[in-house]
């Protein structure tokens, strides 16, 4: 009789402990507010068993529990009592749905460092507009035409489709023009005008062929266009080339600062490739969010080392960035420009820039 009633006893206290144990876990939190940077999801506890959970205008009276590293919250929606756990993070408490929502610290730690972000952002632009400025200026001067150096005369080619090539080309001290006859897609001759500050590239003549080709960047459009130059000869094609390339380079010489920004403009055209190497890593994108677009086309918002399940799935084509959601929704945004710092990605009513995290 007696070892029972000390079992039964024990059992009593071990009851108590656990009871004041969960009590202790649970006060922690009254009268503590939690909130997502974006302010759509809140939980505010307000006793050691109450809170109010409000979530996209919604504003549920809930019970709630600390279960170790997990707050267990029991709601009643529409009559059906309802489970939902999130999990304490050294940020404050994680949704089901990977939301972080933040103490009043961290918070306001938090809109302290968007803040900031936003204050970066706005110095930026205004640091890229004057560089804008300053890029219009250099370029402008570097197609103020002095001199022409040569002019030849070419034989046109007709490709399958009735597509002509150039049949006369003008190189002057700051451009290439080409002469264009009509063909079955222009009803008229046309001028087509090659400024050095926009020519990306001049190829080889070709080994077994008499012709070399030019690429030239559409500012309007950020693409490029072939200009194909046929010659009667492989000499011929070779001596074209080589007028180009002297005026080209004399050029050069003469405007070094146009020069350089249209290096940088011309490697700026990467291929889907490039691009698709370049994206891979941390991005900080809005309301606080970190992008992460993983090597093999895994897509994550707000990583971290649970090992979750991705987001979703990206890939690149051409200049688009699509991403393709777990729910399928497909969303395709124009990359406006990437390099190893800075992803800048084309937005409805202007620019997303977002800094690659280190």
């Amino acid at each position: 009789m007696k070892r029972s009633t000390s079992y039964l006893v024990q059992i009593a206290l071990l009851f108590v402990l656990a009871t004041l144990t969960s009590c202790s876990d649970s006060s922690r939190f009254k009268g503590q507010t939690f909130r997502a940077a974006d302010n759509r999801e809140a939980i505010r506890f307000t006793s050691s068993r109450e809170l109010e959970l409000q979530s996209r205008g919604t504003n549920l009276v809930c019970q709630y529990t600390v279960q170790g590293d997990t707050v267990r919250i029991t709601a009643n929606v529409l009559g059906t009592v309802q489970a939902i756990y999130y999990t304490i993070t050294p940020d404050g408490l994680r949704s089901p749905e990977g939301v972080i929502l933040l103490s009043t610290d961290g918070y306001a730690a938090a809109m302290e460092r968007d803040r900031q972000h936003q204050e970066h952002l706005r110095l930026a632009a205004q640091a890229q507009e004057r560089e804008r400025a300053r890029i219009a200026e250099v370029r402008a001067k570097s197609r103020q035409k002095a001199k022409v150096v040569a002019e030849f005369k070419l034989k046109p080619m007709v490709y399958k489709g009735g597509i002509a090539s150039v049949d006369a080309l003008t190189v002057t001290d700051v451009s290439l023009t080409a002469h264009q006859p009509q063909d079955v897609f222009n009803r008229e001759d046309r001028l087509i005008f090659m400024y050095f500050a926009d020519l990306t590239k001049i190829e080889d003549v070709k080994a077994d062929y008499k012709r070399f080709l030019f690429y030239v960047f559409d500012e309007e459009n950020g693409s490029q266009h072939r200009i194909d130059v046929f010659a009667d000869s492989r000499t011929e094609a070779n001596t074209i080339r080589d007028a180009c390339i002297a005026s080209y380079e004399e050029w050069r010489k003469q405007y070094p600062d146009a020069a350089r920004i249209k290096e940088k403009l011309s490697s700026s055209l990467a291929g889907s490739e490039t691009l698709s190497q370049l994206i891979v890593g941390k991005w900080q994108g809005g309301h606080l969010h970190t992008l992460y677009y993983a090597q093999g086309g895994s897509y994550f918002v707000d990583p971290d080392d649970s090992g979750k399940e991705p987001n979703g799935h990206w890939k690149i084509e051409d200049d688009r960035l699509n991403v393709t959601f777990s729910n399928g929704q497909i969303l395709s945004t124009k990359i406006i420009s990437l390099t190893q710092d800075q992803l800048v990605l084309e937005r409805k009513g202007g620019e997303e820039r977002m800094p690659r995290i280190k």
